[in-house]
């Protein structure tokens, strides 16, 4: 069984009306609707009498339990546990970016501040490589850049399919860099999650959505049943729409968009 590593490709989500483990629940039945299966292997740490007030999610190092899980109602189970907090679901047949790799479902990272009046992302993680080596100058970049290509399709295929179900907030793609939540952002709206992202129209309000469709002119802009997705990655959108990043304003329009989201909440 083959887990990510490298570059991790990250579909995050931000749920604010559940609970962490309802949220995460909700993505894994999500990924079992769109193919996937359990691997029967989940993990998690023991909890002690300090964090029972408010939920904090353990770093992936702290994952010093393993727990079986091969059905929902066994990962329910483990989520109803007040002694182990399930940190992360690995499950095969999910990932549409590496053929026989394991993708790993978990909480997305959230301060110890913010999680006491806020609720952490939720998060797939898979392989991303083929996305930084598509943009390498090597030899063989042409035929990473194809491959990436087919993969960034499949990504923004399986993240609109998880929004159609789940209904979240917001949500993204991102490589190597976590969702904020808006707790978060309050505190530092600076983020590189809002490129490839969607927004919902009921969490963010009509005219806010009109805002970002109009700040983002130029990149891809997609109406969805809930909301707006907006794509800067040619990867990450049908029509292969591609802004440079570093320059303005595209270098500032994903702290703009935190910003936004933060005051928002």
């Amino acid at each position: 069984m083959k887990e990510p590593k490298g570059d991790l490709l990250q579909l995050s989500f931000y749920l604010p009306n559940q609970t962490p483990e309802i949220a995460l629940n909700m993505l894994v039945k999500a990924l079992l609707e769109c193919g996937a299966n359990f691997s029967g292997i989940a993990r998690g740490c023991t909890l002690n009498m300090e964090e029972s007030g408010y939920f904090i999610p353990k770093a992936r190092i702290y994952r010093e339990k393993q727990l079986h899980v091969s059905n929902f109602q066994e990962l329910q189970s483990w989520l109803d546990s007040e002694e182990i907090r399930v940190l992360e679901v690995l499950m095969t047949n999910a990932s549409d970016t590496t053929k026989d790799e394991c993708v790993i479902v978990t909480y997305g990272s959230i301060s110890d501040q913010a999680a006491r009046h806020d609720t952490p992302t939720v998060s797939v993680l898979s392989m991303g490589d083929i996305f930084s080596l598509a943009r390498l100058p090597i030899s063989d970049s042409k035929k990473y850049a194809i491959k990436a290509k087919q993969a960034g399709k499949r990504t923004y295929i399986r993240l609109k399919s998880i929004i159609e179900i789940i209904n979240p907030a917001y949500g993204s793609i991102t490589i190597e860099w976590p969702l904020e939540v808006p707790a978060d952002l309050k505190n530092d709206p600076r983020s590189l999650a809002f490129r490839d992202f969607y927004i919902s129209e009921s969490f963010m309000g009509a005219n806010t959505v009109t805002l970002l469709r109009n700040l983002f002119k130029g990149a891809y802009i997609e109406e969805m049943s809930h909301g707006l997705y907006i794509s800067c990655t040619r990867e990450f959108n049908p029509e292969g729409i591609e802004v440079d990043k570093k320059v303005s304003p595209w270098n500032t329009l994903s702290t703009q968009v935190g910003k936004i989201i933060a005051n928002a909440a």
